[in-house]
């Protein structure tokens, strides 16, 4: 079964509630293990407790674990309270299954674009908490559309080329009639019918691009990228990898 790591702070009131029931000794002190299953993934979420926030003893704490856990190969995220007490972690991207979960959690819209650099067409980009970014095969994207490419009516690729998508392409339209339109830039598609997949780890959004009214699913989790759209394009409703599982998983925790 696929595995994801989570750190978040304890809520204040069941930090509280430990505190009065005190079960251990200093029990608020150190980071708490629960784990359940979601959408086909063993969670392990690790709880900090509030009162460690902002202090070395925490951070201490994220270093420890997160090692262990990236030498073990489990895919770590932090909930974004966590973000400056390790500021040398990036977020990773998403596996194909679990990018696919999360295009799903957002409104259908029938055309699907998919931003990514030509260049790195062999292989997308990963990011790694020591090696900065780090190839990630095309078969990642083409697993990608095989899960969400059902009842589309426009499938767009960015900044690919044409002839190394051919076996994929042909195949996807022989199974569900869907043509594969492969452009350099963003199409002119009605924004409210429309979401962008974003996959390019260093791309800025331009004021005319995307149209009016598009929905970005950002699998970078590329905070400069939220900041921008929120600056320029109030229009476009944004929706990272990392803020889908903030919600999901707390929202998982706090129903146990």
């Amino acid at each position: 079964m696929r595995e994801i790591a989570y750190f978040m702070l304890e809520p204040r009131a069941r930090e509280a509630l430990s505190i009065r029931l005190g079960s251990r000794a200093l029990r608020w002190e150190t980071p708490r293990l629960e784990r359940f299953l979601w959408r086909g993934y063993r969670v392990s979420l690790y709880l900090f407790p509030c009162r460690l926030e902002g202090t070395k003893r925490l951070h201490w704490w994220m270093e420890q674990i997160g090692s262990a856990l990236e030498e073990q190969g489990t895919v770590l995220w932090l909930a974004p309270e966590l973000e400056a007490a390790w500021e040398d972690w990036q977020p990773p991207l998403p596996d194909a299954a679990l990018a696919a979960e999360i295009l799903r959690g957002q409104p259908f819209r029938e055309n699907l674009v998919l931003l990514a650099d030509a260049e790195k067409t062999a292989g997308q980009w990963s990011r790694g908490r020591e090696n900065g970014i780090r190839p990630v095969s095309r078969l990642w994207q083409e697993d990608f559309l095989r899960l969400v490419s059902a009842d589309l009516n426009g499938l767009y690729l960015v900044g690919q080329k044409e002839a190394a998508w051919e076996h994929f392409s042909d195949w996807l339209y022989e199974e569900s009639g869907l043509p594969v339109c492969f452009v350099n830039r963003i199409p002119e598609t009605d924004g409210r019918k429309t979401v962008l997949v974003e996959l390019r780890a260093n791309a800025r959004i331009l004021k005319e691009h995307p149209e009016f009214g598009s929905l970005y699913v950002d699998l970078t989790s590329d905070v400069e990228k939220r900041r921008q759209i929120r600056e320029k394009r109030a229009d476009i409703s944004y929706i990272s990898a990392r803020n889908y599982l903030d919600t999901a998983l707390k929202a998982r925790y706090n129903a146990i």
